[in-house]
């Protein structure tokens, strides 16, 4: 009998200790797939070049032999906030630290103050955040004193689906809740009083999980893959992911494999159970409701961006293992032209100016995903014409600030 080509299977499973088969099953890690492809015996050769007496071509002795493993998954939520998605396990592959927040939360006091203001005030969690996107409320003083005179305008940015939001002469008084935004409320104890302008900050977060870069101590990954029946193992499995979004199509995360090689072997196909996986959204106005770079919010028809994990198999004496050895980001964006007046990209990108980008897609709590970068780079930004609309098309290059955060992904 034939194999039957469309008869496949992926599975993944973090390992618990490096090239040891973690022993993924279909009811517990199995992977909803696009566009897979596999290369079961990558890597060189090398010439038994010896001496005979007669012509022709000479073996060649494979060398450096791995798996290499390619497809695509769509970029959806978990269906419930706080909880991993099942494409997880691949981020953590691609060398990210997976941070679960399985309920909603207010930034730690004290608050997070802008330049150096005077006054200075402690908090408590009040009433919880029902907001399903991060946001950053601001407050500013704009009239001084102590507990029960000082007055604040309460403001936060448009966030996602939210509105953006502002109250004035808002008064801070010890042991009264003050309302920030989505339902959330601090409980305040001033401490010395304020001036006008002095400017704080606090971060507002629904249940999420985080995807965030590390620079050591990257995770590993056994990957089943089974054709028909054929099954090929990759152990110690470690890549990259590129992220792309592109109006008009279904989002999809694009990861790339490199994992030690294992011969193949009969098995049957394993029956898997695809429910964490989500049916995605298309990219468009209703569903993609924030994208800005470098403080301007564009019309985007498309970006992608890609994480450039850079892996390695290395095998050596005593020593056989796929290494990440570097990151070296990189994207592109399209957006329709702004008038130079309104955001002059080619000054950004003649002074190497180095700015946020934000992204959220998604508007229903359990899936909607984030992308940030905070220190994006624009090269060589080009015009092209889309239906008659001058579009304006850049390269990205994401960029450390604090350092291991040039691209974090945050499913809410």
């Amino acid at each position: 009998m034939p194999l039957k080509f469309r008869n496949k299977t992926l599975l993944a499973k973090v390992e618990t200790t490096y090239g040891t088969d973690a022993a993924p099953t279909g009811a517990a890690n199995a992977i909803q797939v696009m566009d897979l492809s596999i290369t079961p015996q990558d890597g060189e050769t090398v010439t038994h070049d010896f001496v005979q007496p007669d012509l022709g071509a000479r073996a060649q002795i494979p060398v450096n032999t791995h798996v290499s493993l390619e497809f695509s998954v769509s970029v959806a939520g978990s269906g419930t906030a706080g909880t991993a998605p099942g494409y997880g396990v691949l981020l953590r592959g691609c060398g990210m630290a997976e941070v679960i927040a399985a309920s909603a939360s207010t930034q730690a006091s004290p608050a997070t103050g802008v330049g150096t203001p005077t006054g200075t005030f402690t908090y408590t969690a009040g009433t919880a955040f029902t907001g399903s996107v991060l946001r950053t409320v601001t407050l500013t003083c704009t009239t001084g004193g102590g507990s029960g005179v000082a007055a604040f305008t309460v403001s936060a940015p448009q966030a996602g689906a939210h509105t953006a939001y502002n109250q004035t002469g808002v008064v801070m008084t010890d042991a009264t809740p003050l309302t920030l935004v989505n339902g959330a409320t601090i409980v305040p104890t001033v401490g010395t009083s304020f001036v006008s302008g002095d400017s704080y900050t606090i971060l507002l977060q629904p249940a999420h999980v985080a995807y965030q870069p590390v620079g050591s101590g990257e995770e590993s990954l056994t990957l089943y893959f089974n054709l028909a029946g054929n099954r090929h193992k990759l152990l110690g499995a470690r890549g990259s992911v590129a992220c792309e979004f592109q109006t008009g199509q279904l989002p999809r995360f694009r990861f790339k494999f490199l994992g030690l090689y294992v011969g193949p072997d009969a098995a049957s196909q394993p029956s898997v159970d695809l429910a964490p996986f989500k049916q995605p959204v298309p990219v468009n106005n209703a569903n993609t409701p924030d994208f800005s770079l470098h403080g301007y919010a564009g019309v985007m028809k498309s970006l992608t961006l890609d994480l450039g994990v850079q892996v390695h198999l290395r095998d050596f004496v005593n020593s056989a293992l796929v290494a990440i050895t570097d990151r070296q980001g990189s994207g592109n964006v399209t957006l329709e032209a702004p008038a130079i007046g309104t955001k002059d990209f080619f000054a950004d990108a003649i002074n190497a100016t180095l700015g946020p980008l934000a992204f959220v897609h998604g508007v229903t709590a359990g899936n909607i995903v984030g992308i940030d970068a905070p220190k994006v780079q624009v090269l060589k930004p080009r015009y092209g014409d889309d239906q008659g609309i001058a579009v304006l098309e850049m390269d990205l290059v994401p960029t450390p600030d604090a350092g291991n955060d040039e691209l974090v992904i945050t499913v809410m």
